[in-house]
């Protein structure tokens, strides 16, 4: 059992056991006589062990122990080990775990270069990760704000969301140099005053971080708002499926699900909406807050729920597609009614659809789903005149799912030449058609 204490460490507070701030107060000690008590080398030196710290998981309530003092040390390197005197004549370095890699390289960290900026430092950035001139990741973004816009956008949301590198531990690791202290001390010396861009930049930082921040906050509320009205509608629509089915028409019969491998396409299908709902409200989240803070085997379980769903979903849909179109079929009535030759067609047609086909065949087909009877459209024939009156035909409200036929659940085709003329009555209006059944124009109907 150990004493504890508090300390404040690169701006950061931390609570740690004494014995691990006695060998933490010795080693900061020792590195400020090492490069003549420089305190920029010593800030940084901080900052570079407060990030250690918290990349080593000791955050809130944890506590600081001589275990992670060690880690530090091992990263940073001991103080005797970049000895520049002039009698050494060159730095010595010590086999041990704390050395950088012979190569002199690290792993790279993606930050904005506010150093080589011209607006924010996206593209210096970019261009320091990726090892290329700034230059081509400037042209880039030019191409795709010209070829669509794209680049504006992609550069907002990298500029809101890509840090700053503001410490020379941030300069070192976006090189993917190892932040020792050695490499500290020389990034300090070799430190140039910003220049005219970065003034620049400076100028407009404020303005556009703020107005790209509002941007991606309104965006990241539209994802989640997105997110929660794709789950809760997709969650409506399945529990409806699973518990009465779909009908076709007024008290028509259920057409789907029907049976386990329907069953399964529902649910499937359920699971994967859920997925993508899940995934736009974290994406949302992200988009407020600026992090993307889900865990990797949550990530890992959203897209195995994805995939296993979507396989067997689209298998199960495969398998559901015809049985549902025998039922659909079979769950309409259809009264073809055929004529001697005409010339013209005469319809009343109310609230009920109508369609027109042109060909050499002289009929009327009407077509009904659920228990709704044809026999409510009356036809008449004389003196080649056609009749269709559906005005006794009244909408059905009890259709409130699949009315594929329209809320009186009833459609009347006409088969007739293109030479037949056809008005039809709607309202207080006459429409007439072309040769494909097109409307042309309705005029108002003489008192």
């Amino acid at each position: 059992m150990n004493e504890i204490t508090n300390i404040h460490l690169g701006r950061q507070a931390f609570t740690i056991a004494v014995d691990a701030h006695r060998a933490l107060r010795h080693y900061l000690n020792a590195i400020g006589e090492q490069t003549g008590h420089d305190k920029e080398v010593v800030e940084e030196v901080e900052l570079r062990v407060a990030e250690l710290l918290r990349e080593r998981g000791v955050t809130g309530d944890k506590v600081v122990i001589m275990a992670d003092i060690d880690y530090v040390k091992e990263q940073l390197g001991e103080p005797a080990d970049f000895n520049d005197s002039e009698e050494t004549g060159h730095h010595n370095r010590k086999s041990g775990s704390g050395a950088a890699p012979k190569d002199g390289t690290a792993p790279k960290r993606l930050y904005r270069d506010t150093d080589r900026a011209v607006v924010s430092g996206v593209s210096a950035g970019l261009a320091a990760y990726i090892g290329i001139d700034p230059i081509i990741i400037r042209l880039i973004f030019v191409l795709l704000t010209i070829s669509g816009g794209a680049g504006i956008l992609v550069y907002i949301l990298l500029w809101v969301l890509v840090p700053a590198a503001e410490s020379e531990s941030d300069r070192l690791q976006m090189k993917g140099k190892p932040v020792t202290v050695e490499n500290l001390k020389q990034a300090i010396e070799q430190a140039d005053v910003p220049g005219a861009a970065n003034r620049l930049a400076n100028l407009f930082e404020k303005v556009f971080l703020v107005a790209g921040k509002l941007l991606l906050a309104i965006a990241g509320v539209g994802f989640i708002a997105a997110g929660i009205a794709l789950m809760l509608g997709a969650s409506a629509i399945s529990s409806y499926a699973l518990g009465h089915g779909f009908r076709l028409g007024n008290n028509g019969p259920v057409i789907f699900p029907l049976g386990a491998t329907e069953v399964v396409a529902v649910v499937s299908t359920l699971a994967v909406v859920l997925v993508l709902a899940i995934l736009s409200v974290l994406a949302g989240r992200a988009m407020i807050r600026r992090k993307w803070s889900v865990s990797g085997w949550v990530m890992a379980a959203l897209v195995a729920v994805f995939v296993a769903g979507g396989g067997i979903g689209a298998a199960a849909i495969t398998n559901s597609v015809e049985p549902v179109r025998t039922r659909y079929e079979q769950g309409q009535h259809v009264d073809r009614r055929s004529f001697p030759v005409f010339k013209s067609v005469q319809i009343n047609a109310g609230d009920v659809l109508t369609h027109i086909e042109h060909s050499e065949e002289y009929a009327v087909e009407v077509r009904s789903t659920g228990d709704t009877p044809t026999s409510q459209v009356k036809t008449h024939f004389k003196d080649g005149v056609v009749t269709i009156d559906a005005s006794r035909v009244r909408p059905s409200y009890d259709c409130n799912v699949l009315c594929p036929l329209g809320p009186t659940n009833i459609q009347i085709t006409v088969y007739a030449p293109e030479r037949v003329s056809i008005n039809q009555a709607r309202g207080n209006s006459t429409n007439y058609y072309d040769k494909d059944g097109n409307l042309l124009y309705a005029e108002p109907s003489q008192p």
